[in-house]
């Protein structure tokens, strides 16, 4: 636009040739940034003889969700900041390792926190199965334990007899396909001890 044109403009029209220009008019304004959220997922890893079945409550801030066992749960929107946690609802036989409650420090996007809980049956151990199969062996075998319990497990398995009463326990392995030797002894007798875990291990040596 020409100098001298907008001089011999009157000046109201050129204060809003002026504005116009810069965006003086413009009613546009800067967005508000958003709250800044964080949230926590929260965990646990269960173990024992037996172990927990029934699962957990989670307390966020007060806030409760339900916990399966060796599961986990979301706590979302929450602020950044510290936030207590706890979790609830642990069978008597059990005990959570580590601090509990506890304090979860988050700054944005989501932080974790693992409970670690140990179940142990007084006057009680375990026993760990393993199975090893050479050759063409048959379709599995089955261990009893005296008192009646049994693992069915495969050719190359594993299986755990949880909370066995602390003193003498025999297990057999039934099941080997013909021509199939398991190595002795078997039947075994084994002792178990409070809150110790044994292994024992079958070798099953078949033909071809």
């Amino acid at each position: 636009m020409q100098l001298r044109s907008l001089l011999e403009r009157p000046a109201a029209a050129v204060v809003a040739v002026v504005l116009a220009a810069c965006g003086g008019n413009d009613d546009a304004t800067t967005p508000t940034p958003e709250p800044l959220t964080t949230g926590i997922e929260v965990s646990n890893q269960t173990s024992g003889d037996p172990i927990e079945h029934d699962g957990y409550t989670v307390m966020v801030d007060g806030d409760g969700q339900a916990l399966p066992v060796n599961a986990s749960v979301l706590f979302s929107d929450l602020e950044p900041g510290d936030h207590a946690v706890e979790l609830r609802g642990v069978d008597q036989d059990c005990e959570v390792l580590g601090a509990n409650p506890r304090t979860v420090h988050t700054t944005g996007g989501t932080s974790s926190s693992l409970f670690l809980v140990r179940c142990s049956v007084a006057g009680t151990g375990r026993i760990v199965v393993e199975t090893f199969t050479y050759g063409n062996g048959g379709d599995g075998y089955r261990v009893e334990m005296d008192g009646g319990r049994f693992l069915d497990l495969g050719l190359q398995d594993e299986g755990v007899f949880y909370a066995v009463p602390i003193g003498p326990v025999t297990l057999t392995l039934t099941g080997a396909a013909p021509g199939c030797e398991v190595t002795a002894p078997n039947p075994r007798t084994h002792q178990v001890h409070e809150h110790e875990q044994l292994l024992s291990i079958f070798k099953i040596h078949c033909p071809g």
